[in-house]
C-alpha cells in the first residue's frame, strides 16, 4: 500500500526511526499546524491509498473532517502524546491526576509541548524511549523542569499502537476509519469522535 502520514513534529524521531521497517510505502508529512490543509493536499496525491492522522482527536478541526476519495486512518486518542503513551487511557489517567496542567517533553525533542498555556503547566513529563535508540534528551527536559519551576517525571512510551498504524492493521475498536463520503468530529466522549 502507498500511505500518506500526516503527524505532529513531536512524532518525527519515532517515525524516522520506525518508517523503514513499514511493509508499505510511505510518505510523511509534519505539521503542528493547519492539518486540514494538509489533508486536502495529501488527498490529491496519486496513487495514496490511505491517509493516516496520527495526532488523532487534535488533527480534527471543529467543524469536523471528510474524506473523499481517500480514506482516513485515525487512531482513537486525543493527540500525539497519547499514541506515544499506547492509547487514551493511559493519557487521560495522568492527565487527570496532573489535573491537565501537564506539558510534555519526547525523546529526540528538544522543547517541550504545551497543551495549555505555559504558565499552567505544573509539572513535565518525559516521554522515554529505550526500544528505538532515540537520543535521550531526559536530562534537557529534566533541567528544563528545574528552571520553570515544574514537577518532573519520566514514563515509558508504548509503542504497539503507532506500530499496528504503520502496518495497516486498523480492524481495531482502537482505529477508527473513515471510508469514502464519510465524515469526522471529534467529541467530547472517551471514544473521542461522533
Amino acid at each position: 500500500m502507498k500511505l500518506s502520514l500526516i503527524a505532529a513534529a513531536l512524532l518525527h524521531p519515532f517515525l524516522e526511526r520506525m518508517l523503514p521497517l513499514s511493509p508499505h510505502t510511505v510518505s510523511l508529512f509534519l505539521s503542528d499546524t493547519g492539518r486540514q490543509e494538509i489533508v486536502k493536499e495529501v488527498a490529491d496525491l496519486p496513487g495514496c491509498d490511505a491517509i493516516l492522522l496520527l495526532d488523532g482527536a487534535e488533527a480534527v478541526p471543529p467543524e469536523g473532517l471528510a474524506a473523499d476519495d481517500t480514506p482516513l486512518i485515525l487512531p482513537r486518542v486525543h493527540n500525539g502524546v497519547a499514541l506515544l503513551l499506547g492509547g487514551s487511557e493511559p493519557y487521560r489517567k495522568l492527565f487527570l491526576q496532573y489535573e491537565g496542567r501537564i506539558c510534555w517533553q519526547a525523546a529526540g525533542s528538544d522543547e517541550p509541548v504545551f497543551p495549555v498555556p505555559q504558565g499552567d503547566c505544573a509539572c513535565l513529563c518525559y516521554l522515554a524511549d529505550t526500544a528505538l535508540g532515540i537520543p535521550d534528551t531526559g536530562l534537557q527536559a529534566r533541567a528544563y523542569a528545574q528552571r520553570h519551576g515544574l514537577d518532573f517525571f519520566e514514563v515509558e512510551t508504548d509503542l504497539s499502537l503507532l506500530r499496528r498504524l504503520l502496518s495497516g492493521d486498523w480492524e481495531t475498536p482502537d482505529i477508527l476509519r473513515i471510508m469514502p463520503g464519510q465524515a469526522v468530529r471529534a467529541g467530547f466522549t472517551r471514544e473521542l469522535f461522533g
